[in-house]
């Protein structure tokens, strides 16, 4: 993707976000920027340049509420996907797209699932307590994202090459038989009571739910006790008040920026539409 579609498609996603953030402030919701966007705020102001993509992190009751007000409060050139409102769409957390685009990921392009520039918008659960309850969680929840991908019609293994596209095609093999003979709803309601299972044992540690990714994003409680807006291109967005513990928890040392050769976008498109 050329630097001047990259700023198109970021200007979008901007416009995105800003509805899902008038939604909130007139629904009394919190929601925060999250992962890369909030680190953008903090280093960039905005987006860090090479970036294609905008998260917002709500913690669970908030997406709840948001969920159930979004399918009415969005203005009609957007739509709130989840695997409720698009039989095709895999993952446990909601995006909240631009009618009349178009932005195809390599693994979802043999899905019939919607294919438009998206904000992604993550839950966040509370994790489970100690080693063993916490790898036991992730082994459950990442096989189970799996079987509803391969029911979804996705293909991870699109975004390599060679053979390390056939190992990996070869690994999801397995899934995919399963999910040939599962019920996507049945794969749904239990990947929704692993996560769910500890929304009633308050702790220290919250995780995010990102799909097969589950376990790899989690926040100290504290960094989301609290919420500040910081500028964000030409807006401004809610964000932890922490966010310096939140992003070292995530990133590590997050002010210095990655050398040149890994400076590019988190997602594998294959074709971008924007009008």
């Amino acid at each position: 993707m050329d630097a001047q579609l990259l700023r198109r498609l970021q200007l979008v996603e901007l416009d995105i976000a800003k509805e899902i953030k008038r939604v909130c402030v007139e629904n009394g919701i919190r929601y925060f920027l999250d992962s890369g966007s909030l680190l953008g705020a903090v280093r960039h102001r905005g987006f860090i340049p090479w970036d294609d993509d905008m998260d917002i992190g709500m913690l669970r009751d908030d997406y709840d509420r948001f969920l159930s007000i979004a399918p009415h409060a969005l203005k009609d050139s957007y739509f709130l996907q989840t695997w409720e409102t698009d039989p095709y769409y895999p993952f446990p957390y909601a995006k909240v797209c631009k009618k009349g685009t178009r932005f195809v990921e390599a693994d979802a392009q043999y899905s019939s699932a919607r294919h438009e520039v998206f904000v992604d918008v993550f839950p966040y659960n509370w994790y489970a307590v100690g080693k063993w309850a916490r790898a036991k969680t992730r082994f459950t929840a990442r096989r189970y994202q799996k079987i509803l991908s391969m029911g979804c019609g996705y293909a991870p293994w699109a975004r390599q090459r060679g053979i390390e596209r056939f190992w990996k095609w070869l690994r999801y093999r397995p899934y995919k038989w399963i999910a040939a003979v599962c019920p996507k709803r049945a794969i749904i309601n239990r990947l929704q009571k692993t996560f769910d299972q500890f929304n009633d044992e308050s702790n220290e540690w919250y995780v995010q739910l990102n799909g097969a990714l589950y376990g790899c994003w989690t926040a100290p409680a504290s960094c989301l006790a609290e919420f500040v807006e910081l500028p964000f291109e030409d807006d401004s967005f809610s964000c932890p008040a922490d966010y310096d513990l939140f992003l070292k928890n995530g990133y590590g040392d997050y002010m210095t920026p990655p050398p040149e050769n890994k400076r590019s976008g988190g997602h594998y498109v294959i074709e971008v539409k924007l009008d």
